[in-house]
């Protein structure tokens, strides 16, 4: 995992993640996805590569038809993370989260959720930063369970317009739902088994 150059006001520091399982375990995926780095505003450190092959900060704020070099849909616009202020969120709401906390460009590719459902949320949980490094933690983490298929997507350009996307469908999802110290909630889910295809269509929005 690489910071971000010190040029490009990124830490300058390249950083191994390892993690470990039992023989015949799945790959222990959770550890790597669930670590980043924060700024001295507590944001997410994140960087991605632009058309002229620049390394810029990120900061996965709203664009005006960001998906249109991915030929896909734009990312879904949240207008607010902080609902429920206390307690548990709802099915619903957790999925919502969820793909706000996801959809966006990271490193140069489009992130996109499609067929999300979060079908179980269960009782809250208390855990420090050593788990999520922007938790808030005066509240619970609620585990959940579910289902969605993950995009990951290139630009488009003349190799491979119309199939420039790489699927990954996880049938049987877990994570985890919890407050950030800047008050929205943050969503994660992935499935240790998922099913994964190359060069693949990017989602379009849909037509009622």
């Amino acid at each position: 995992m690489h910071a971000g150059p010190s040029e490009y006001g990124g830490p300058g520091r390249l950083y191994i993640l390892e993690g470990h399982a039992a023989p015949g375990a799945p790959s222990p995926i959770h550890f790597p996805q669930s670590f980043f780095l924060l700024d001295e505003a507590g944001l997410r450190l994140d960087y991605e590569t632009d058309e002229n092959g620049r390394r810029v900060r990120n900061f996965r704020a709203p664009q005006a038809n960001i998906g249109a070099a991915y030929g896909a849909r734009n990312p879904s616009v949240c207008t607010s993370r902080s609902e429920p202020a206390q307690g548990r969120p709802t099915l619903a709401e957790a999925a919502q989260h969820l793909i706000c906390s996801t959809e966006g460009i990271a490193d140069g590719s489009l992130y996109l959720l499609e067929d999300v459902e979060v079908s179980e949320i269960g009782e809250g949980e208390t855990l420090d930063a050593s788990y999520f490094p922007d938790i808030d933690t005066a509240h619970p983490v609620f585990p959940i369970r579910g289902s969605l298929v993950r995009y990951e997507c290139r630009r488009e350009n003349g190799d491979n317009v119309g199939m420039n996307c790489v699927s990954h469908v996880g049938e049987n999802a877990s994570g985890d739902c919890y407050k950030t110290i800047s008050g929205e909630w943050n969503c994660t889910m992935s499935d240790l088994v998922q099913r994964t295809s190359e060069a693949v269509a990017p989602p379009k929005w849909k037509k009622d």
